[in-house]
């Protein structure tokens, strides 16, 4: 559903291995299933081509010719609104971008290594050029795809971050569809940017979702626990002291045998001594 066959169509350019990788920075324990996966691959090429369509807009508004990073800026800035999510993720970019523009100025140029490493990114920037190349047919500048990867980046790791939580608390090793959905649906920043976007979780399910009324407070269970308790309590303190007046009545009518022992006792010795004075 996902894939597609042709090789320059921006679904054909997925992230699966980097999302693992990033995975592996986020929870170092935890596992991903491949459904999550290419539902976040699905996702994250979805915000790439929203993000692409806003900013070649507004380079035409502007009457420019090259798609620069103030551009993919001020879309980021349009599609994520003014929240936190937006501040990190053009935080995270600029700090990619600076890093990639210092190796070039230090005077390495002449080493041959990848520009994602010179970036300090997990995701190909020349995956996410093809991509901006097939949206886009102006010209592109440089750092303009390392923005964008470092943007799509930072969202991966957020919802990844939140979906290993979901399956630690559900007391589970591999992030699953389920997870992928308390994770953005929990969030409301995620939400937002899903339905800017048109994106759903499949298979994910709903939230538990119970009126308050139908729910019990933790008060009136305490009370009715602690009742519970002194009734027990108290039935057993009954039949110990049952126990202990049946063996109090068993004493009584012991100790009225005895008494009446001695009082024949006392007759017998009463007898004998009339018997030896009549003598």
């Amino acid at each position: 559903m996902l894939k597609s066959s042709s090789k320059n169509s921006p679904i054909a350019k997925t992230f699966d291995i980097y999302i693992s990788k990033v995975l592996k920075q986020v929870h170092t324990k935890i596992s991903i299933s491949s459904n999550a996966k290419s539902q976040i691959n699905y996702l994250l090429l979805l915000l790439a081509s929203k993000i692409i369509e806003e900013a070649s807009s507004l380079t035409l508004d502007a009457n420019r010719k090259t798609l620069d990073t103030r551009s993919i800026q001020t879309a980021v800035r349009n599609i994520f609104g003014f929240s936190e999510l937006e501040k990190y993720s053009i935080s995270e970019a600029t700090k990619a971008v600076i890093k990639y523009n210092s190796y070039y100025r230090s005077g390495n140029s002449k080493k041959r290594i990848k520009r994602s490493e010179l970036a300090g990114l997990q995701f190909p920037i020349s995956r996410v050029e093809n991509i901006i190349k097939n949206k886009y047919k102006g010209r592109i500048s440089e750092t303009c795809s390392v923005y964008l990867t470092a943007v799509i980046e930072y969202i991966s790791a957020e919802i990844l971050e939140l979906a290993g939580n979901s399956a630690l608390d559900n007391k589970r090793s591999m992030i699953n569809s389920r997870d992928l959905m308390l994770a953005i649906k929990n969030d409301e920043e995620l939400t937002k940017l899903t339905n800017t976007i048109d994106f759903e979780v499949m298979g994910g399910g709903v939230i538990k979702n119970v009126n308050s009324l139908l729910l019990k407070s933790k008060k009136t269970i305490k009370k009715k626990s602690r009742r519970r308790v002194s009734r027990s309590k108290r039935s057993r303190r009954r039949v110990l002291r049952s126990k202990h007046s049946r063996r109090r009545v068993l004493r009584s009518k012991h100790s009225r045998r005895r008494v009446l022992r001695s009082k024949h006792s006392k007759r017998r010795i009463l007898t004998s001594k009339r018997l030896r004075s009549r003598k």
